[in-house]
């Protein structure tokens, strides 16, 4: 009957609605997880070829690093080594780069003497209001004579902050900074180490990750 084909609709729309938004996020969070390792991976594997090139990456540029375009740098460095659909060129300091599977990234160096900074857009959306640990993930090319203060040493590597004595700590220590940290812990306010939690958990979001995508 109608009145039988009714209810029937109804309770598919409810169960639709109950389960559709956690197919949704487990779906960004699969996106996500494989993106990120993709990224990392055809990055570091642009350094490596460059160092074949240029020798080590703490070699590329000058003391005075506020002073290179960083278009001049991603052509000398990464672009002969990357596949990617289209170069923006916001200012001096500011690139953003888009990649075939939909992903982006900005790579700048606004603050003298600084590393670049790249942040990874998963799903390649750079907006105004972006959050740091959901729509976008924060890398350091070191490229300073003082790569080894980071926690890690070699190529592109997602951000963790320096000078923190990493090699002294345990690795719950190094856990516990890098989620609870009150100036750049992914589970704080600035989120910056997030890409670092992840990559810790074998690139893939922790179960009690705190932010929905």
């Amino acid at each position: 009957t109608l009145a039988e084909i009714l209810v029937t609709l109804a309770v598919i729309g409810i169960v639709a609605a109950m389960t559709i938004p956690n197919l949704v996020q487990s779906y960004k969070k699969k996106v996500v997880e494989t993106r990120l390792l993709q990224f990392y991976s055809m990055m570091n594997q642009a350094v490596k070829l460059s160092e074949i090139d240029y020798g080590d990456q703490t070699s590329w540029v000058s003391d005075d690093l506020n002073t290179y375009s960083m278009e001049e740098f991603f052509n000398t460095y990464f672009a002969p080594h990357l596949k990617y659909s289209k170069l923006e060129i916001q200012d001096n300091a500011t690139i953003m780069v888009y990649f075939a599977n939909g992903s982006a990234m900005s790579m700048s160096n606004h603050a003298i003497n600084t590393d670049p900074h790249i942040y990874f857009y998963p799903f390649g959306q750079r907006k105004d209001d972006s959050s740091t640990g959901i729509d976008r993930f924060l890398f350091i090319q070191p490229i300073k004579k003082g790569v080894k203060n980071f926690l890690y040493s070699e190529g592109m590597q997602p951000y963790t902050y320096r000078n923190r004595g990493w090699d002294s700590l345990s690795n719950d220590e190094i856990d516990k900074i890098l989620r609870d940290d009150e100036d750049y812990g992914c589970y704080t306010t600035h989120k910056r180490s997030c890409a670092a939690v992840i990559m810790r958990n074998g690139w893939k979001i922790p179960e009690d990750y705190p932010y929905k995508f």
